[in-house]
């Protein structure tokens, strides 16, 4: 059955460059939702915002300059965890592209390559970020 695909397709060359890299020493959260009263109003809960502000003030702090260009990202975690409680990984991927918002891409929807990883029960607990720009030739 011909799907109208060649017969051979050959992935274009692409370079990475690293836009960030970055350690959050401290226990790696995941993002929770958002709250919504009776009212409709929703909210962000502050463990969440808190953590979200953190990793956006240590990547200015370490000398992380916008990079707001259109160009795809990917994008590597390793989240180290000191409990042996359950958290989603989804969830800790999100807290994370959400806070680089204005930071390492526009918007998070530039991310097309994920590679993210969780360890339970580990001494040191941290974040490892690091984010390319990917430039197709």
């Amino acid at each position: 059955m011909n799907l109208g695909l060649p017969a051979r397709h050959e992935a274009p060359t692409a370079t990475h460059e690293i836009v960030l890299r970055l350690t959050i020493r401290g226990e790696p959260l995941p993002k929770q939702r958002a709250r919504v009263l009776k009212t409709g109003f929703s909210f962000t809960p502050a463990k969440t915002r808190q953590a979200e502000n953190r990793i956006r003030l240590e990547a200015v702090a370490a000398g992380h300059r916008p990079a707001l260009d259109q160009a795809p990202r990917s994008l590597t975690l390793r989240f180290y965890r000191a409990t042996g409680r359950t958290a989603d990984l989804d969830n800790l991927v999100k807290l994370v592209k959400d806070a680089l918002n204005g930071i390492a891409w526009k918007d998070d929807r530039q991310v097309v390559q994920l590679h993210a990883s969780r360890f339970d029960r580990q001494e040191n607990p941290r974040t490892e970020i690091a984010v390319y720009r990917i430039v197709t030739t």
